[in-house]
């Protein structure tokens, strides 16, 4: 009798163990309340009784426990949507090469559909220049091209396939070199012999100097190359080639 009340008991403290901390599966608790009541000489109909009764509780306790689990839901940006970005890298093709990386932040939330934010504001996206070339001259064309590839925020990081449509780039020339000095000082000597024939004085021969290096300095400036440049703050946008799914956990 003494043994059979040991056998009951370890049994019952399995079951309860098993039950209990939720890591058993039903067939493990039917299986266990069966044993438990052989243990007892139950009869075969109370033995089932129990096993199947145990089987439904330890359902029900998986269900209540998934379903306090957060669960997951996506919210999606369809192909097609527009997101307004600032350059945070400065590029300039004076300085820099096809190559380099590039990151613009987001300065508008991107919502879906039901108005949830996918893309928060200050969101990162990350890439390279891809083409990068200064203008000859001023009516030249310079070329600046880029590409992203990532998007990050909130300690995240997620593929994103996008197309630049704008970049806010400007123009710039670039400083006075030894070859242009030469060219404003050629300028500056022929404005002093006209200033000499003309006004029969130094002072129209200063005059005429001071014209003829403007004059030199135009032609050094309309002869050099513009640098094409963008700011931090400059304005770039880029628009979903892709959809975008980010999925997000809910407590």
């Amino acid at each position: 009798m003494i043994r059979r009340n040991l056998q009951f008991a370890i049994v019952l403290g399995t079951a309860a163990i098993l039950a209990g901390c939720g890591r058993a599966s039903a067939d493990q608790a039917a299986q266990a309340a069966a044993d438990s009541a052989r243990a007892e000489g139950a009869a075969p109909a109370e033995v089932t009784r129990r096993a199947e009764a145990a089987r439904a509780a330890a359902v029900a306790r998986e269900t209540r426990t998934e379903a306090r689990k957060p669960a997951n839901r996506s919210r999606t940006l369809a192909s097609g949507t527009t997101l307004r970005l600032a350059a945070v890298t400065d590029i300039s093709s004076r300085t820099d090469h096809a190559g380099d990386a590039f990151v613009a932040r987001t300065t508008t939330a991107a919502l879906a559909g039901n108005g949830d934010t996918v893309i928060p504001v200050g969101a990162e996206l990350v890439g390279r220049v891809t083409q990068l070339s200064s203008a000859p001259t001023p009516g030249g064309t310079g070329t600046l091209a880029v590409a992203f590839n990532t998007v990050r925020f909130g300690g995240q990081s997620y593929p994103i396939a996008v197309n630049v449509t704008s970049l806010g780039t400007r123009t710039v020339a670039r400083g006075i070199t030894v070859e242009d000095a030469a060219k404003v000082g050629v300028g500056a000597a022929a404005g002093a012999v006209a200033g000499r024939i003309i006004g029969h004085n130094r002072g129209s021969a200063v005059g005429g100097a001071v014209v003829g290096g403007a004059a030199g300095a135009v032609y050094a400036n309309r002869t050099k190359d513009h640098d094409i440049v963008l700011s931090p703050g400059s304005a770039v946008v880029v628009t979903l080639t892709d959809a975008f799914t980010r999925q997000i956990a809910r407590n």
